[in-house]
Parts: structure tokens; C-alpha cells; sequence
């Protein structure tokens, strides 16, 4: 494709379009582009792994994204945050939540922030396999992290309730959604009022 647009192929235009095959969910097809990029005479760097990775979550293949940011390792290609964010978010749509969650906490190793994007995917992964517990646990731990806990913290986290039917904890958290004033999805509603319905509170759920 790009002989026939008369592209040189180097390490903007390559990471382009693995970015772009990303968007499209052809996952196979950014990782063939990124390991032929030293037949093209072209070193791969962050933004190149970085998208690379990002396809990956998009296509749900976490051990995929994982071996990349190894291979980042092996190459001696710092990863940044937008990198373990990808592997995070792709351990958590497969329900890795400890995979994720080791993840996270490796961060400060290679001296990266912590941010939102990274923190709430595990918090998530946590939720998706009815960790509540550990959910809740990583979600007051928030503020401890410098960050503030949004719409899809919230979500996660009543979804993790209303799983294991933990309607005490659903009613606190609506309770702190209120006096934070943070605006939530009708998805949060909806797992609270579930919440209360598993744990046979149907007058609160009303």
C-alpha cells in the first residue's frame, strides 16, 4: 500500500498505520506491520508499541499486549504511561484483574505516574470478577493516589456491589456520589437499584 502511494515507510508513517489498523480492530494485522518494520530498516519506538498495544486492547488480546511490552524490555524501549495503560485495559476486558493489578503497582518501578486511564481498568478487572472487596479497597485508595474517582470508577464499582449483592455498600456509594456531585451514568444507577434487589432491600430499591 504504501509503494503504490509512493511512502517511504519509516517510523512515523509505520506507526500510523498500526495506529489505524488498530482503530479498525485488525489487531493480526498491527502486529505484522510492527514486526516487519526491521524489514523495512525501521526501529519501532514508544509510539510504535504504544499503538501496537492499544490495538491489542481494542481485540481483547491481553497476552498479546503483554509479550509487547516485554519485547519493549528486551529492545530497551521505555514504555510511558500510555503504553501499561494499554495492557492494562486489555487485561481487564479479559478479566486479568490481578494481572492488571501487577501491573499497576509495577508503574513506580520504571518511574511512571499512576493516572486514571491505568488505576480505573483495574479497579474494573476487579469488579468483572466479583471482587468487590478488592475493588472497594483499590477505590479508597484513590485519593491516597492523587486521583479522583469519576463516572467509570463509580460504575465499576456499584457493578462489583450489585454482583455480589452487597446493597450496604451500593447505598454508600450512592450516598457519596450525591455529596461529591459527580455526574454517573444511568449504568450506576441501574447496579445500585440492582444491588438492593439481590440483597431483598426492594423498599430502597423503589
Amino acid at each position: 500500500l504504501m509503494s503504490q502511494q509512493h511512502l517511504t515507510p519509516d517510523v512515523i508513517t509505520l506507526s500510523a498505520a498500526i495506529s489505524a489498523l488498530g482503530s479498525q480492530s485488525e489487531w493480526h494485522l498491527a502486529l505484522h506491520v510492527l514486526q516487519d518494520m526491521s524489514g523495512h530498516h525501521v526501529m519501532p519506538n514508544t509510539v510504535s508499541f504504544g499503538a501496537a498495544m492499544s490495538a491489542c486492547e481494542n481485540g481483547r488480546q491481553w497476552r498479546h499486549a503483554l509479550a509487547l511490552l516485554l519485547k519493549m524490555f528486551e529492545q530497551k524501549v521505555l514504555p510511558n504511561e500510555l503504553c501499561y495503560g494499554s495492557v492494562i485495559s486489555a487485561c481487564e476486558k479479559s478479566n486479568c484483574w490481578q494481572r492488571a493489578l501487577d501491573l499497576m503497582l509495577s508503574m513506580p518501578l520504571m518511574r511512571l505516574h499512576i493516572d486514571a486511564p491505568s488505576y480505573n481498568p483495574v479497579v474494573a478487572a476487579a469488579a468483572g470478577c466479583s471482587q468487590w472487596q478488592v475493588a472497594m479497597q483499590l477505590f479508597s485508595e484513590m485519593p491516597e493516589a492523587s486521583l479522583t474517582p469519576d463516572c467509570f470508577s463509580y460504575t465499576a464499582l456499584t457493578t462489583a456491589c450489585a454482583r455480589s449483592s452487597q446493597w450496604q455498600s451500593a447505598l454508600a456509594l450512592w450516598t457519596q456520589i450525591f455529596e461529591t456531585s459527580v455526574e454517573v451514568s444511568e449504568v450506576t444507577w441501574n447496579a445500585i437499584i440492582n444491588a438492593c434487589e439481590k440483597g431483598g432491600q426492594w423498599e430502597l430499591a423503589l
